[in-house]
């Protein structure tokens, strides 16, 4: 006979993992926390010269060693705008037209720039949801926020999600939904059986 523990405690079949909160809400509070603790880090490293020996990188940026490197004040950087640990390609430059995820700068601008973004981001925000830059930036954190992994019981992550316009958010396709509805129904089934079980052991 098995030994059997009478008072365990049978746990509960995990629901699933959909966010309900919009992409674009979820994106702009990411970024502009990234955004924020990026300042002070950038502010302690080039204005107050208390960099962390250990820290090569922030959220919104990191540097970038070249062959004439002498030393904090001549390091240049490399700056991005960070989403769900994905650098989103909507920054630009005076000399290169095309959108990228990284833009290398001189750490003497390093406090502007990040303020700069900020600054458009928040705008955005505020503004008018068809503007054309919006709108890129909604797709770069679509793609973010796009789940990486499915289920084994899938082939693929789009078999398995699908984005909802009207709510901005990534959800189930109509036969995950009834897979997982199923599936916790079932792991439902087998927990309160189990806990019938235990108390009759």
């Amino acid at each position: 006979m098995p030994l059997v523990i009478s008072k365990a405690i049978v746990r509960k079949p995990a629901k699933p993992k959909q966010n309900t909160r919009p992409i674009w809400e979820r994106g702009v509070q990411d970024i502009l926390e990234n955004i924020d603790k990026s300042r002070v880090e950038a502010n302690g490293r080039y204005v107050q010269r208390q960099p962390d020996p250990k820290s090569y990188a922030s959220k919104c940026w990191k540097i970038f060693r070249s062959k004439k490197y002498k030393g904090v004040q001549d390091e240049e950087v490399l700056v991005m705008v960070k989403c769900a640990g994905r650098n989103l390609k909507v920054l630009t430059s005076e000399t290169q037209g095309e959108r990228t995820s990284e833009i290398k700068i001189h750490n003497s601008e390093l406090l502007s720039t990040i303020d700069a973004i900020r600054e458009f981001l928040v705008s955005l925000d505020e503004g008018s949801k068809a503007s054309k830059d919006r709108k890129e930036w909604h797709e770069e954190m679509k793609l973010a926020y796009k789940p990486k992994n499915h289920h084994p019981h899938f082939k693929s992550v789009d078999q398995e999600w699908e984005y909802n316009k009207s709510k901005d958010i990534w959800q189930y396709t109509s036969t995950a939904k009834e897979y997982h509805a199923k599936e916790e129904a079932r792991l439902e089934k087998q927990a309160a059986k189990e806990a019938k079980e235990a108390e009759k052991a």
